[in-house]
């Protein structure tokens, strides 16, 4: 064999086994999520109301005049990118959420605070697979009694 055959299969072979490549990368670590407050009795919309979620607090949101809301997604950063037989692994590997494991939170004057799984406010139709957008149901806020 040549020589410059045999330094590409030798590459070749190192990358397929897990060889480092030293790529920075990014993996989602939260879905975006997006949803609309509602009064409870009424189911009028809930402008203004502060929504975060419990496990990723920096991510924040204001609800608007029709009470819609988006929680935007977040990523891993990763230094270095590991391939192999296994797929690609990202270093240092990150957190990974979907909408099984956050709690959401919303508070606005004049109403109780919401502190509640995402799963039980998750649409039918918001549940995809790629978990990179959930979708909500209208999710109620009670009115504080005086």
């Amino acid at each position: 064999m040549t020589r410059p055959l045999v330094n590409t299969l030798l590459i070749a072979l190192g990358l397929g086994c897990g060889a480092c490549i030293p790529i920075p990368s990014t993996s989602l670590r939260s879905p975006q999520v997006e949803g609309r407050l509602v009064e409870t009795n009424s189911a009028e919309p809930v402008p203004g109301a502060h929504v975060s979620l419990v496990e990723l607090p920096n991510v924040q949101a204001t609800s608007d005049p029709s009470g819609r809301f988006k929680l935007r997604a977040t990523h891993n950063f990763h230094l270095l990118t590991t391939g192999g037989i296994c797929g690609l692994v990202g270093w240092p590997p990150g957190q990974h959420y979907t909408f099984l494991n956050l709690t959401l939170v919303a508070t606005n004057r004049g109403y109780d605070a919401l502190r509640v799984p995402l799963l039980d406010c998750v649409s039918l139709e918001g549940a995809n697979l790629s978990e990179r957008r959930v979708l909500l149901r209208d999710v109620p806020l009670r009115p504080s009694r005086p």
